[in-house]
């Protein structure tokens, strides 16, 4: 009840399994492969989730989840530190997170001092998430939503402007804002007047102008669905 119910510095399997940690996570990934098919499972401490490498930064961190009921009762679904590259793959689940809070990309306890943060992707497919998503100025997320994703929630509060956050949305995919966002990039897969409709909740938005991947966007400020998508001046 005091330690993580999956735990994978290499490859490892769930399915159908029906668990609880009182105490910690539901799984940890050091550097290894973790996926999880159709179980029922909860955590009760630190995180749902955590992705990093105890030792060294080294090895591709990899979390599949598909069709999963997941309950976290205590910090984020998903929590990455010390890692130079991480994935995070989900499709169909159902996630209960009672902090409210989706994804922190962060320095921790592991790692050397000012080069220990996260970096991550995170691929949604089919999958609808809920909370805040905050990332640390030396940590990286690249997060994807598509086939009709939709994700409700801040990305980034203003004291975090220097970390790298690049967001993709495809076609039919949705994003509710829940609070003032910052970025580095956002791309649509449709045309910029049209897939900035797709951005939805009253607040505003910011992207960096500088960063070529914000090319179709001119460095214009635009109407999205009930708020802005800004320039950071």
């Amino acid at each position: 009840q005091a330690s993580p119910l999956f735990y994978s510095s290499g490859t490892l399997n769930g399915y159908r399994c029906h668990m609880s940690s009182a105490k910690w996570t539901i799984g940890n990934v050091d550097g290894g492969t973790l996926t999880l098919d159709k179980n029922k499972l909860t955590s009760g401490g630190i995180c749902g989730f955590l992705l990093y490498n105890v030792n060294v930064k080294e090895g591709l961190g990899i979390l599949n989840l598909s069709n999963n009921k997941i309950t976290v009762n205590e910090g984020p679904v998903f929590l990455v530190t010390n890692t130079q590259d991480a994935a995070i793959n989900l499709t169909g689940n159902k996630i209960k997170s009672k902090d409210g809070e989706l994804l922190s990309v962060r320095a921790d306890d592991w790692g050397e001092k000012g080069r220990n943060g996260g970096h991550v992707s995170m691929f949604v497919g089919k999958q609808s998430l809920t909370g805040d998503i905050s990332v640390d100025s030396i940590s990286g997320l690249y997060l994807e939503l598509k086939g009709g994703s939709k994700l409700t929630g801040q990305i980034n509060a203003r004291e975090n402007r220097c970390a790298t956050v690049q967001v993709k949305l495809n076609a039919k995919s949705t994003w509710v804002s829940k609070g003032d966002s910052y970025l580095t990039s956002i791309v649509f897969e449709q045309p910029v007047e049209k897939a900035v409709k797709s951005l939805k909740g009253k607040h505003t938005i910011y992207y960096d102008p500088s960063d070529p991947a914000n090319a179709p966007l001119g460095g214009k400020e635009y109407k999205t669905g009930g708020g802005r998508l800004c320039p950071l001046k």
